[in-house]
């Protein structure tokens, strides 16, 4: 490995740290290697401009004052990436400043910050980048749900609890859950807590706005 690569590496710290944030904190079902390093790439850049922008209006004045030192504005070195040399300090602020950075887009993408300013502007209608089912499940309204699968004659209604998805399967864990027969609404027993697995195609999730027993 050459030295500019490992140079690269290290200045893209604050890249990596964004993105495993974003990755894990939203549900985006695109993560490839290529994806990864352009998020890197691109939450990196944001890392370093964010810490500038901070240096700038006033963060080593507030830095001298509370640790007694004599930090100087200057424009990150980091810029210069023709440089041989790997200013560490600058690689561990940026560090810092990528928690931000990674908390601040899972925020806008978790609550569709983007999608909804464009909808007002009637720009886009689209929604979002993952399916309808993170979609619907994400919905601060979504509490307690019916779940019908109707191939195996049942339905379970419960509370949301968890849920995951990759290209095929779809997950999702119900709290207080109740297990009724599909075809004549039968109760069969109730649970504390279930684990769900099924194909996306199998089942129908409907909403619920209140606790309420098929057979209430």
């Amino acid at each position: 490995m050459s030295e500019f690569s490992i140079k690269l590496i290290i200045i893209l710290i604050p890249g990596i740290i964004a993105t495993k944030i974003v990755w894990m904190l939203t549900s985006n079902q695109n993560n490839s290697k290529f994806n990864f390093i352009i998020s890197a790439i691109l939450y990196g850049v944001f890392s370093y401009l964010l810490f500038q922008i901070v240096s700038f209006i006033g963060i080593y004045s507030l830095l001298n004052f509370i640790f007694n030192t004599h930090y100087n504005y200057t424009s990150l070195k980091i810029w210069g990436l023709n440089s041989h040399k790997i200013y560490y300090d600058e690689v561990m602020w940026a560090s810092f400043f990528s928690i931000i950075v990674g908390l601040l887009i899972t925020l806008s993408d978790n609550y569709k910050i983007l999608n909804k300013f464009a909808k007002k502007l009637r720009i886009s209608n689209k929604f979002g980048d993952e399916n309808l089912y993170s979609y619907f499940l994400n919905s601060k309204e979504i509490d307690y749900v019916y779940i019908r699968n109707i191939k195996n004659n049942i339905t379970y209604y419960g509370r949301v609890n968890a849920y995951s998805e990759n290209k095929t399967d779809c997950e999702i864990v119900l709290l207080e859950v109740s297990i009724y027969r599909y075809e004549d609404s039968i109760l069969l027993y109730e649970v504390d807590q279930i684990y769900l697995s099924f194909n996306r195609s199998e089942l129908i999730i409907e909403h619920s706005l209140k606790k309420e027993k098929i057979n209430d």
